[in-house]
């Protein structure tokens, strides 16, 4: 594989990594948190073209395996961030002006 193909590879491998990531987090939103607006479908089809755009510019070899791989779990660890309940911001105003 040429050098060029392999940058391009490698790019689009991270872009897939990240867009599954947010692809898991949108399927946490619409599926446990029961939000419809949650925009899974545009994540989907962002992790599909470059997930295909990695196997198009070298085939199934070792760094597509990898990279595929890597979404999946990525994806997973997505969906696990945005199932966990959400920290509640303290009030700090009232820690340095305390009423007198």
């Amino acid at each position: 594989m040429t050098p060029p193909l392999t940058l391009v590879k490698w790019l689009l491998g991270i872009l897939c990594i990240f867009f599954c990531y947010y692809l898991g987090r949108s399927m946490a939103r619409r599926f446990v948190h029961r939000d419809l607006q949650a925009p899974m479908a545009r994540w989907a089809f962002r992790a599909i073209l470059a997930g295909l755009g990695v196997l198009w510019s070298g085939g199934f070899d070792a760094s597509a395996w990898l990279v595929l791989a890597s979404a999946v779990v990525a994806g997973a660890i997505g969906f696990h961030h945005e199932r966990l309940p959400k920290r509640t911001e303290e009030d700090l105003s009232k820690v340095i002006f305390p009423n007198e």
